[in-house]
């Protein structure tokens, strides 16, 4: 929640997130445009993928957001 951020702040923020989750190498999230503003978009292709792939994902979205 982030009540003290204008739209256009929180469009820039979620770049941003997305950029250092794709820069540091260990995802790859796509972000995209919903109704004129940026969200990001998760993808599961692998049928090797388990659960603890899908909560490490998780977890680092969750660092890289309190940043």
């Amino acid at each position: 929640d982030a009540p003290d951020m204008s739209e256009e702040e929180i469009d820039t923020w979620t770049l941003e997130w997305v950029s250092r989750i794709n820069n540091s190498g260990q995802a790859y999230l796509t972000p995209a445009k919903l109704k004129g503003h940026w969200m990001v978009r998760v993808s599961i292709g692998s049928l090797s993928t388990e659960r603890e792939d899908v909560a490490a994902l998780w977890q680092l979205m969750r660092e890289e957001a309190e940043k």
